[in-house]
């Protein structure tokens, strides 16, 4: 097959620069569409992100006022203990010095008890 040359018209030209015009509006449109869903996606995994980040937020907040309510209840046992303790070294403080007037008391001939 032989090819033959055909003289281009300007209505020729005008019709294939329109045809190249619109399939390059094509591409750039297909090329935008692609940005969009990849820019979507993007804001959802950052919508993803700030859901676990506030929920990350609300559980440490939880957390730490357990552990806060968990360490005043230690501090009031803590105190309890030390309350008791001091009572108890008192009551050794008086029984001490009760065994000494009784020893006193012992080496002085006095009855024992």
């Amino acid at each position: 097959m032989k090819k033959t040359k055909k003289n281009l018209t300007l209505d020729d030209l005008a019709a294939l620069m329109q045809r190249e015009f619109l399939d390059m509006g094509e591409k750039i449109n297909k090329k935008i569409e692609g940005v969009d869903k990849k820019i979507e996606g993007i804001e959802e995994k950052i919508e993803g992100m700030e859901e676990k980040i506030q929920s990350f937020e609300e559980n440490t907040s939880q957390r730490f006022e357990e552990m806060h309510k968990r360490f005043d209840r230690l501090e009031g046992r803590m105190g309890q203990q030390e309350r008791r303790l001091d009572h108890g070294e008192d009551q050794i403080f008086e029984v001490k010095g009760r065994l000494k007037i009784l020893e006193g008391k012992a080496k002085a001939g006095v009855k024992k008890i």
